[in-house]
């Protein structure tokens, strides 16, 4: 419906169109700068919905990681407890230790203080009874127990007469004084008897038994076995029962031994003022008896306890074992608690850590989510407010146009009449025109981007060869100055070598000269010793032959001896101070030799690494090389598609300078469109409805679009894919269409070719001959104009498949925009221009292809329909 929608235009004054062809750019840009707005907007929610996933991840970690602090805060108290409850039962059962060694002590001490009273009360026994009388202790042991246990002891019976008094203030004293003594006994006795240690007490026991046997009374002696019996069936029970039985019983023997000793004392002082009294010793012989009955009881008693001192004592190393136990358990414990608490302490401080980061971050994060927000609201906002104003100017444009189109419409049907006739004319001509202008600026087109690009690639080329001279020339500078310190050190080197040649020959002539020196100064010696030899035998007859006349001549034949002698001397001197100057000299050439081999040798080393960094260079400079060659394909292609855009900005002025003239025309049409002018107004009142419908039903698909932008963006991914194939397959059928190029011009050549030929043989076949000829080579012909129109059809399919494919997929895409640019375009020539407005996502390659589909359709008319 495009060329409906422009056809309104036809009868308006170029301004009318200039300021309608602005206001459709103002549009498409609103329409550009809303895509874009649109897609920061879908950008920006995409990047708060990602922050927000991060903010609920970080979150959920923080959260993890609170659960996980707690439970290791959990177990940090539970292991505390527990070492708690261990310490507890360490304190408790070392407090019972300390406890049972301080019973032990005091019991020990207890019956060192028995036994020493034992004794002393054993020594006064033993006194008394030597006093008493055999009598008196017959007629004692005819008492009855009863008797013992029912007579009463009182002060009174002790004494008579004048004394009476004195001893009873002795006998209080001394009940007062047991009493603070049992006082002081009767708590230790009731926390410590059930723990006494009897080791020391086994023999004094022994020794008690065996007194206490001869001492003893039959009644007593018959009950001791029962009593034996009844304490060793006691339990553990009944032992506690017995030990305070034992300390009630130690309290009475203690009363009983003080009231001795104070009968015992009394005793002896009224034996000496009276010993014949009989009553006294009837006293004395009851209270020794109950002594001994109470002695024998408590000697009855002390097996039961010896029996259990016996079992604590056999206990004690066994809790003396656990209690080591318990203590090495504890030190473990408190061993893994330290390391626990250490590592917990430890993961509690990486916790906290990570803990603190994790808070900034969502502090961080959430001030950010709140800037983003405010700066998507604010964008949202002045949106709005521009695409209001906007429109508030688009309506008053609206309005003033058709006021200006009225007038306008006015003036046209006065021109109508006039230009009816040269319209058709100019339309005959413009056809014309029009093919042969396509034909020559396609032509013009081609071998200009062709010139352009020869120009570039020869720019490049030239650029790219100064450069690889310049690098060349730096690189055969470093290679002269390295081939001259090569030659250099080769010199140093060679004359090092002769050098030291020329000092190995010194060596040898010297060796020589040191060893002919040495043989002639042993030869010399040699003549040396003889001559002494002869010196002597001549000295030894000049001796024997002193008067005669040979003597004279024998001394002068000494003196001539003496002579060479002493020359022979001198010239070994000579030779051996000069062996010495050439030894130095040799020292010396050795060592410059050492240290020109030293130099060479960081002379080769030096070489060495210059070597290396040439191949490092060469290697360098084959990598820029590639580089450079990469750069170059790529800036080949660059400027190609430049010179596509370029090619395509000079078609679109050719088009509108076409425009132009088409306005021209059209104002010379007006004339004649009169009749189509009315109905065009109704068509524009019909238009009008339909754009205010269009409108709500534009509001309604932006809300859906809005609604459906979601599912696009899923679908987009999968298009992607397929544009992504597409693009290969496009690729593909270029290679094919260069190839398909290829064969034409190879066909065109072979034309070329056979119409030369068909030249030659007209010349030179007859005129009989030249009709077959004519025939033959007409079919020859038409098959290869056939061939060449089957390959122009299949590369004009081929492309329109392209097109229709690129217009699906887009399609898919931006439906919106295209309803919009269809409403807007009107003839077809602009369909290229529809295609790369409806999408302006479409490559460079979607756009040309589409531009060549109409510029291969140039006698279309303007009012066809063409399919993009």
């Amino acid at each position: 419906m495009s060329w409906v929608v422009e056809e309104w235009k036809e009868g308006l004054p170029t301004r009318a169109l200039q300021k309608i062809q602005e206001l459709e750019g103002q549009l498409d840009k609103l329409k550009k700068e809303r895509q874009q707005r649109q897609f920061q907007l879908e950008t920006l929610e995409a990047m708060l919905q990602k922050q927000t996933q991060k903010v609920e991840n970080e979150k959920t970690e923080a959260t993890t990681l609170k659960k996980e602090n707690r439970s290791l805060m959990e177990i940090c108290e539970n292991l505390e407890k527990a070492k708690q409850k261990i310490s507890h039962d360490l304190q408790v059962k070392e407090s019972q230790v300390t406890i049972q060694e301080g019973q032990l002590s005091s019991t020990k001490k207890q019956i060192e203080k028995l036994e020493q009273e034992l004794k002393s009360y054993k020594s006064e026994l033993e006194r008394s009874q030597k006093a008493v009388q055999p009598a008196d202790v017959s007629e004692s042991a005819c008492d009855t127990p009863q008797k013992l246990f029912t007579t009463p002891i009182t002060p009174s019976q002790y004494y008579r007469g004048s004394k009476h008094e004195d001893g009873k203030e002795n006998y209080d004293k001394e009940v007062e004084e047991q009493k603070r003594s049992q006082a002081e006994v009767k708590p230790l006795q009731a926390k410590k008897a059930s723990q006494v240690i009897a080791q020391n007490i086994m023999k004094h026991l022994n020794i008690g038994q065996r007194q206490a046997s001869w001492s003893a009374f039959p009644w007593q002696q018959e009950q001791t076995p029962s009593l034996l019996s009844s304490d060793a069936l006691q339990t553990p029970i009944r032992r506690g029962y017995s030990a305070s039985h034992f300390s009630q019983k130690l309290e009475v023997t203690l009363s009983s031994r003080s009231a001795l000793q104070v009968g015992q004392r009394g005793a002896h002082s009224s034996f000496c003022d009276n010993a014949s009294s009989p009553h006294l010793w009837d006293q004395r012989n009851a209270q020794s008896q109950v002594l001994r009955s109470q002695a024998g009881e408590l000697e009855l008693q002390l097996p039961g306890h010896q029996k259990e001192m016996k079992v604590q004592v056999n206990q004690w190393p066994e809790l003396q074992l656990q209690q080591d136990k318990a203590k090495m358990e504890l030190n473990e414990r408190e061993k893994v608690l330290n390391k626990s608490r250490a590592e917990l302490t430890a993961q509690y401080d990486q916790a906290s850590s990570k803990y603190t980061a994790l808070e900034q971050k969502l502090k961080k994060l959430t001030e950010d989510l709140s800037l983003y927000r405010q700066n998507a609201e604010s964008s949202r906002c002045s949106l709005e407010q521009k695409l209001k104003l906007k429109g508030k100017q688009f309506q008053e444009e609206l309005s003033s146009q058709q006021r200006a189109f009225r007038i306008l419409y006015r003036e046209s049907s006065q021109v109508k009449g006039r230009l009816t006739q040269e319209l058709q004319q100019a339309k005959n001509a413009r056809n014309t025109l029009q093919a042969e202008l396509d034909k020559v600026t396609s032509g013009k087109h081609q071998l200009e981007g062709e010139l352009e690009e020869l120009k570039q690639h020869l720019s490049q080329s030239q650029q790219a060869l100064q450069a690889s001279q310049s690098t060349e020339n730096k690189l055969r500078k470093n290679n002269e100055e390295m081939k001259k310190e090569n030659s250099f050190l080769k010199s140093q080197s060679e004359q090092s070598a002769r050098e030291v040649c020329h000092l190995q020959e010194e060596l040898k002539k010297t060796k020589q000269c040191l060893s002919q020196s040495q043989d002639f100064a042993e030869e010399m010696r040699a003549k040396n010793a003889s001559q002494e030899t002869m010196l002597r035998d001549l000295q030894d007859k000049i001796n024997q032959q002193e008067n005669s006349l040979t003597s004279e001549k024998l001394k002068l034949a000494l003196a001539d001896l003496e002579k060479q002698r002493d020359c022979s001397q001198d010239l070994l001197k000579k030779r051996e101070c000069h062996i010495e100057q050439l030894s130095k000299k040799l020292s010396k050439a050795e060592r410059e030799s050492e240290a020109l081999s030293s130099a060479l040798e960081l002379k080769k080393k030096e070489y060495e690494e210059l070597n290396e960094e040439k191949t490092l260079f060469s290697h360098w400079k084959s990598e820029k090389e590639q580089l450079i060659k990469q750069m170059k394909s790529e800036n080949a292609i660059l400027q190609s598609k430049v010179n596509q855009l370029e090619t395509c900005l000079k078609t679109q002025e050719m088009r509108s300078n076409e425009y132009s003239e088409r306005v021209s025309a059209l104002e010379a049409e007006r004339e004649s469109l009169s009749a189509e002018v009315r109905d065009l107004r109704r068509v524009i009142d019909n238009k009008t409805v339909e754009v205010e419908t269009q409108k709500e039903a534009q509001a309604e698909l932006q809300q859906k679009a809005k609604l459906s932008d979601q599912k696009h963006k899923r679908e987009m991914e999968s298009m992607c894919l397929k544009v992504s194939e597409l693009t290969e397959q496009v690729e593909d059928l270029k290679q094919k269409l260069q190839l398909l190029s290829n064969e034409i011009t190879d066909k065109d050549q072979r034309y070329q070719d056979l119409h030369s030929e068909y030249e030659r043989l007209q010349e030179l076949l007859t005129p009989s001959d030249s009709l077959l000829t004519d025939e033959g080579h007409h079919q020859s012909l038409l098959a290869s104009e056939q061939q060449s129109e089957v390959n122009n059809s299949f590369v004009d399919m081929i492309v329109y498949q392209l097109n229709c494919e690129c217009c699906r997929v887009e399609e898919s895409h931006f439906i919106p925009s295209v309803c919009h640019c269809m409403m807007a375009m009107a003839s077809g020539e602009e369909a290229a221009g529809v295609v790369t407005a409806a999408d302006p996502c479409l490559t460079d390659d979607r756009k040309v292809m589409s531009r060549h589909m109409v510029s291969q359709n140039p006698d279309s008319s303007p009012g066809q329909k063409r399919p993009l």
